[in-house]
């Protein structure tokens, strides 16, 4: 796969933190490899190997929990990945002050903001969530944009991360209210909230956090 960056300091450097995201995953978790990163004229352009299978939004509905519950154990099994040196920050601080700076640079689509916050701007929400932060436990390594396109399973192979390029420290609701909201409209008679619980040794749904990173995920 060959990905350009687009005009921007913003796409500039989402690309550049891809390839920074890539090459810590090495090794510890399956990702596409990096063939090739640099400077394509003006532009940054990364290129990587590709992985094996379907992205979970696409896989059949035969196989859809099976893979479903293959994605929450890849992602438990990240989050379990020591911390140290992962590229990245996603603080609920870091993320509404990026927030803060998309919307400044006008790359913020309203008109894309889930139905609850229909007809807000940038701004309400951005001091909504000031205001009313999700709670924020241990921060762990997070792929960041964990809907299920960006899940790459194979029933030989199984789960691997694409698009890393908001990978980073954080809180693991981060990821886990993303796989849940992608879960839903793409595998809509699938209960995801009880297959997590089925899957995953402790892990109780959390309300707020769920919401809560749902929100700042708005502004990304």
């Amino acid at each position: 796969f060959v990905k350009i960056a687009g005009h921007g300091a913003a796409a500039t450097g989402r690309l550049r933190r891809e390839t920074e995201g890539l090459d810590w995953l090495a090794g510890r978790v399956t990702a596409p490899e990096v063939v090739w990163s640099g400077e394509a004229g003006t532009r940054l352009a990364l290129v990587t190997t590709a992985l094996p299978g379907l992205p979970l939004s696409d896989v059949g509905p035969d196989q859809a929990e099976e893979a479903l519950a293959e994605g929450a154990r890849a992602l438990a099994a990240l989050h379990a990945l020591p911390p140290s040196g992962c590229p990245g920050d996603g603080s609920v601080a870091a993320l509404l002050e990026e927030g803060r700076r998309m919307a400044a640079a006008g790359l913020v689509d309203a008109g894309d903001f889930d139905p609850v916050h229909a007809g807000w701007t940038p701004e309400r929400l951005i001091a909504d969530i000031a205001a009313n932060p999700p709670p924020e436990g241990a921060r762990v390594p997070t792929h960041g944009d964990a809907s299920l396109p960006n899940l790459v399973w194979s029933p030989v192979s199984g789960i691997g991360f694409v698009d890393v390029g908001r990978l980073g420290p954080a809180d693991p609701w981060r990821d886990f209210a993303l796989f849940l909201r992608s879960a839903g409209r793409n595998h809509p008679g699938i209960d995801a909230i009880g297959l997590l619980a089925r899957t995953l040794p402790g892990w109780t749904y959390d309300a707020a956090r769920d919401a809560g990173f749902r929100r700042l995920d708005e502004l990304a």
